[in-house]
């Protein structure tokens, strides 16, 4: 979007926009482009305050599914520790019995 200023207005593909509003002279500037600006950056930290929050959760919501990963993992080194014993003592009622293919 190309601007040119001509005169005391603004130019652009859309038409123009008086520069200053009526009745104030040239030179003159109004509050209404700064308070523009703050009401644009209170939206954009409002918003931003929104997305730190957002983050702050998904933070918390992942420390909490590690924790649980962690236990499933801790979970299956159990199992697979019982499964060994359990292996272990069938080998040797087996080899009792003289069960065992050679």
């Amino acid at each position: 979007m190309a601007f040119s200023k001509n005169g005391g207005e603004l130019r652009s593909q859309w038409g123009h926009c008086p520069a200053v509003p009526a009745g104030l002279p040239k030179g003159i500037m109004t509050d209404e482009p700064d308070n523009l600006i703050v009401r644009y950056r209170r939206r954009l930290d409002e918003k931003v305050d929104r997305v730190i929050e957002d983050l702050r959760e998904i933070k918390q919501r992942l420390s909490s599914v590690e924790v649980s990963v962690a236990r499933v993992h801790g979970d299956f080194a159990a199992q697979s520790g019982c499964i060994d014993k359990l292996e272990t003592r069938l080998d040797r009622i087996e080899q009792r019995l003289d069960l065992r293919d050679a």
